[in-house]
């Protein structure tokens, strides 16, 4: 009888595990590592860094279209803020078209950038309160209209009434497929003025006066110290 018992107890332990459910295995809560290749933008030129050159554009987008109807808005809030006195206006919008080097080498070829950015930027450019002035004359006129033509058209010498035909001294140093322009100011008296040359390229407007007197030969280029002095592209693949 005790036999009996004993072999009834073990089979009962038996069938008491056997309905256990089976351990389950828990998920890790580690973070699984991943890894992500970075590709770092590549800066236009040496001595600076990519940060740098995506925050100069990013800070710098214009409010105003990169197109004729946006320079012409542009023109129009400028002259109406001298107006009105709105001296700081004024200034904002003056402010951000002073030639820069790395939004500027997106207009130029690379011989132009090597040869003509040191003279159209920094001390060279025209200081903002200059601008200013000028624009005052600006607030009489009774019609504005805005010119265009690519850098291609200005090489070939087509469309030659919407540039300055000093322009095509250095037709070649700009790039082809951008578009060059500038702004026309007709008075009650008839006359016509025409602004020196704005192009649209980093995201932000541009005022570039007069940029063929600094074609290699012209004696103006003696009377500017290039900024920087020393210029250079960092080569392609360069690691950094």
């Amino acid at each position: 009888m005790k036999r009996q018992l004993l072999l009834f107890s073990l089979a009962l332990g038996a069938c008491s595990r056997g309905a256990q459910s089976p351990p389950v295995a828990r998920a890790s809560t580690r973070p699984v590592p991943t890894t992500i290749a970075r590709v770092e933008p590549r800066p236009l030129l040496q001595g600076e860094t990519p940060t740098q050159e995506i925050m100069e554009r990013v800070e710098e987008t214009s409010e105003f279209a990169g197109n004729s109807q946006g320079l012409e808005q542009l023109v129009r809030a400028l002259t109406d803020a001298i107006r009105r006195g709105d001296d700081a206006r004024a200034n904002a919008i003056v402010a951000p078209v002073r030639a820069r080097r790395s939004p500027l080498l997106l207009a130029l070829t690379f011989e132009g950038g090597r040869s003509l950015s040191g003279y159209l930027t920094g001390p060279a450019s025209l200081p903002n309160d200059a601008l200013i002035t000028r624009a005052r004359a600006w607030t009489a006129a009774t019609s504005i209209s805005v010119h265009l033509a690519t850098g291609a058209e200005i090489v070939r010498g087509e469309r030659a009434g919407e540039y300055a035909s000093e322009l095509r001294r250095i037709g070649t140093l700009l790039r082809d497929g951008v578009t060059f322009y500038r702004v026309s100011f007709r008075y009650a008296n008839g006359r016509t003025e025409h602004s020196d040359l704005w192009v649209y390229a980093g995201a932000r407007w541009m005022f570039v006066p007069e940029p063929w007197r600094f074609a290699e030969g012209s004696p103006d280029r003696a009377t500017v110290v290039p900024t920087p002095a020393t210029f250079a592209r960092v080569p392609p693949g360069r690691s950094r």
